[in-house]
């Protein structure tokens, strides 16, 4: 598959989404690659963007959920809700694309029980795949402004990888 990652792909404007599908549509003609996925926000799948996809062929949708805690996706700005997760994944199962869902843990304002909570969450819709991935912070970013301030603190790689562990 060609995978476009790292944004909020449906965020992109319409004209440029059209010609990134058409640039990757060309190697699946070619017999290079088999098909495309990509992630974006939950909050950007409706049927209007779904419709824009028709005719290219996208097998894979992730979500950008996160979280299933509106406490701290609201804290830390994400621009969605658990809600719109869940309404996401009902739309992408009626139009039968592989959905996974991207799930962070050691947000601000999330611990270990919220993180297992938003798991169960997750689980109960039914993706076919998840990823679970630890927060970093990136410099000059607002999580390095709060960790510099004393207000934030990243929850260790280590307590990561075993509550990690202990989800799957």
């Amino acid at each position: 598959q060609i995978s476009f990652y790292g944004g909020n792909f449906l965020g992109l404007k319409e004209q440029h989404v059209a010609s990134l599908l058409n640039e990757a549509t060309e190697f699946i003609r070619e017999g290079s690659v088999d098909s495309l996925r990509f992630s974006t926000r939950p909050d950007t799948i409706c049927p209007a963007n779904l419709d824009s996809l028709s005719g290219y062929p996208v097998a894979t949708i992730e979500l950008g959920a996160q979280s299933m805690d509106d406490r701290v996706l609201n804290r830390v700005d994400r621009g969605h809700t658990a809600r719109d997760t869940m309404q996401a994944v009902e739309h992408l199962k009626r139009r039968e694309y592989e959905i996974g869902i991207q799930m962070m843990v050691g947000l601000p304002g999330d611990d270990a029980t919220g993180a297992i909570e938003t798991a169960q969450r997750i689980a109960d819709l039914s993706p076919d795949f998840v990823r679970i991935y630890p927060t970093i912070v990136l410099a000059n970013s607002r999580l390095a402004s709060w960790f510099e301030k004393g207000i934030y603190t990243p929850m260790p790689l280590a307590e990561c990888v075993t509550l990690v562990k202990e989800l799957y």
